[in-house]
């Protein structure tokens, strides 16, 4: 990136928290706002990869929670596709020579899901624990408790006139590392779950919490 007037500089950011960290300077800032991939998107990384087969009824399972509970987050479903597909020739290899086609399919199905259910199991907790803390702990609990079940109402996106919470004082407390559970998009002009994880978390903590 530059900040040399005679020329163009690109800046990627790849946290959707990220551009509040940075200076105002509409004249030259353009953001793209880039969501996860949809459910046939996601079918089509995952079946490319060629993990969590469709045959198998605890691997579809899996595809859905991705889907309806974590969220299909480009770069963390490829390297988690990627690292299922290693672990499931890993499984073969280390079977007996004589091994039939069978075993051999049963090992590589067992191993991808291991890997994706951990990664779900880390990714909920992770998002669980930033939603607590911004329940908790954040100055401006109280009007994020307010937002967070607007959000449970309406997942698409609650407006700031909704919630009477600035966005710009709402992001100096969700752009902090461990709070991160909600944004606001400068697409749409609306605040929504930091991912599918934190809508689902959301929903865990009022029911136990709250």
């Amino acid at each position: 990136c530059t900040d040399d007037k005679l020329a163009h500089g690109i800046l990627v950011l790849s946290d959707a928290n990220a551009a509040f960290k940075l200076k105002e300077d509409p004249h030259r800032q353009q953001f793209l706002w880039i969501d996860d991939l949809d459910g046939n998107e996601m079918n089509t990384l995952l079946d490319k990869f060629d993990v969590l087969s469709t045959d198998a009824a605890a691997s579809t399972e899996l595809r859905r929670r991705l889907r309806d509970e974590v969220g299909a987050n480009a770069q963390g479903l490829f390297k988690t596709a990627a690292k299922a597909k290693s672990a499931a020739a890993a499984a073969v290899k280390a079977l007996p020579a004589d091994a039939t086609e069978a075993e051999r399919a049963t090992a590589a199905s067992a191993s991808q899901r291991r890997v994706f259910e951990t990664f779900i199991e880390v990714k909920q907790r992770k998002a669980y624990n930033e939603v607590n803390n911004l329940l908790t702990q954040a100055e401006s609990k109280d009007k994020f408790r307010r937002l967070f079940l607007a959000l449970l109402n309406k997942p698409s996106g609650v407006g700031e006139e909704d919630v009477d919470f600035a966005p710009s004082r709402a992001s100096e407390e969700f752009k902090t590392k461990g709070f991160r559970a909600v944004t606001f998009s400068s697409e749409t002009d609306l605040y929504q779950f930091y991912s599918k994880a934190h809508q689902h978390a959301a929903g865990l903590w009022f029911e136990r919490e709250a």
